[in-house]
């Protein structure tokens, strides 16, 4: 075969497979309403993978923005035994949602509301589920961060800007598309400001920085002061450890609680060298 053919052959080959690797997605149909992004289904492997990296459970409520045919609302009530509210603008979407529902035999535990995702309430929801694009995620996250502490976020393929996930999965690794990314955030408390903590009969200022679930902060008592160690906030639970002029770090574990903190039991042992606390008062004095 001459050269040229060949080079040719190589080009349709290539340009073949390029094609084979794009998201299969449909087009807005004339008429219908204006959509943010393009229909695209949802496979059953990466739904159930983004249930699973949120441990969504029978007590849940998932809301899943821009639902399309509901396949992660139902799911979620299909496989998890959860509530789920499927959120769609386009009303054929929504409809063939429900259709699928009914024929799942989970209509009973599946809300449906035909509106726009920029508008609508989510605090019912304890897990919000997302496959939208990059752009629609970062015009939402500031609507998501005033969620409850606690609230699960997942995303399929898309992530949050410089709001780093808490956990990262992978999914539908035998796809010829490569495996698809999940991204699991946990909505943070508000917890930057001035705190007074008052611990085995000492009193500290503290002074805590915040961005997103990322915490520093320093203490300071008479004549002493400390940056904080292994500073965590997973949702509504802060964990540090303050050292202390005199003996090993304390261990602090608390559930935010608007301005106050309030004791909880550590799941698995403090650091080593830190002495748990079970008894402390903290307290936000300024914001």
């Amino acid at each position: 075969m001459p050269r040229l053919s060949l080079t040719v052959l190589g080009l349709v080959v290539a340009a073949s497979a390029a094609f084979a690797q794009q998201p299969v997605t449909q087009p807005q149909r004339p008429g219908g309403p204006k959509l943010d992004v393009d229909f695209e289904a949802t496979p059953p492997v990466v739904a159930k993978a983004m249930l699973d990296i949120a441990n969504v459970g029978p007590d849940d409520t998932v809301m899943d923005l821009g639902c399309g045919e509901g396949d992660i609302a139902n799911a979620a009530a299909r496989l998890k035994g959860a509530r789920a509210i499927c959120l769609e603008l386009d009303p054929l979407r929504i409809a063939k949602a429900r259709e699928n529902a009914a024929r799942l035999g989970v209509a009973d535990r599946v809300s449906f509301i035909e509106g726009d995702l920029f508008q609508a309430d989510l605090t019912p929801a304890t897990v919000v589920t997302l496959f939208l694009w990059d752009t629609i995620n970062l015009k939402l996250r500031p609507k998501i961060l005033d969620l409850a502490p606690g609230t699960r976020i997942v995303s399929h393929g898309h992530d949050m800007g410089d709001w780093r996930p808490d956990r990262t999965a992978w999914a539908n690794r035998q796809s010829k598309d490569g495996p698809s990314a999940v991204y699991l955030w946990i909505v943070p408390a508000k917890i930057a400001g001035a705190w007074t903590l008052t611990a085995e009969g000492e009193t500290y200022t503290l002074d805590l920085t915040q961005r997103y679930q990322q915490i520093t902060g320093t203490a300071s008592a008479a004549r002493f002061v400390a940056r904080l160690r292994n500073a965590r906030l997973q949702g509504p639970i802060l964990t540090f450890d303050l050292p202390r002029s005199k003996g090993p770090p304390l261990r602090i574990a608390g559930r935010v609680e608007n301005d106050r903190i309030v004791p909880v039991a550590e799941d698995g042992a403090a650091p080593r060298g830190a002495t748990p606390s079970l008894a402390f008062d903290l307290v936000r004095t300024k914001p």
